[in-house]
């Protein structure tokens, strides 16, 4: 699969990568890893024009979640006609979308705007530097679902055992 992409995202300027399901994987897991807490999207989608990488589109087609520190979506290929995918990583102007115990800016400006200071409505480039997002994105693929029902089936068989032989023990017991 891929090797962890190091990647720094910012609200003006988001990246997206893509991605093509090897032969012989259906299913993979888009991780994302962060050391700061900087709330951001991680999106998948199919690969097509126009790609939705910004934050009022992103959430129209395929999936995506918001992120601090970590995130994950599993992905399968039958999800995607064409086997292949992109991942989408944006980088929220504020943080009130994952943390409802932090006011946001615009809340902010919007307070001090009601009090006659007038405030600009778009962020400085100050402000966009101090929202970079330094993360990893890694792709790897996930077990086959005969791992599972291989797993599921063994410990049925040993409970079914054990309820035949507590059977047997108490129908010779009453005996």
């Amino acid at each position: 699969m891929s090797s962890p992409q190091s990647v720094t995202i910012s609200p003006s300027q988001p990246q997206y990568y893509y991605f093509r399901f090897p032969n012989g994987v259906d299913s993979v897991q888009v991780r994302g890893r962060s050391e700061n807490k900087i709330c951001s999207v991680i999106g998948v989608q199919e690969v097509g024009c126009p790609v939705f990488d910004l934050l009022r589109n992103v959430e129209f087609i395929g999936k995506f979640q918001t992120q601090t520190t970590q995130s994950s979506i599993t992905v399968q290929a039958k999800e995607f006609q064409s086997r292949k995918f992109f991942v989408v990583l944006l980088a929220h102007p504020d943080d009130s979308i994952c943390n409802d115990k932090q006011q946001s800016k615009s809340s902010v400006n919007d307070s001090k705007a009601t009090d006659g200071n007038y405030q600009p409505a778009s962020s400085t480039s100050s402000d966009d530097e101090a929202r970079l997002k330094n993360m990893t994105l890694e792709i790897i693929p996930t077990k086959p679902c005969s791992v599972y029902w291989t797993g599921t089936m063994v410990m049925t068989s040993v409970f079914l055992c054990f309820y035949i032989a507590f059977l047997v023990y108490a129908c010779v017991q009453c005996r």
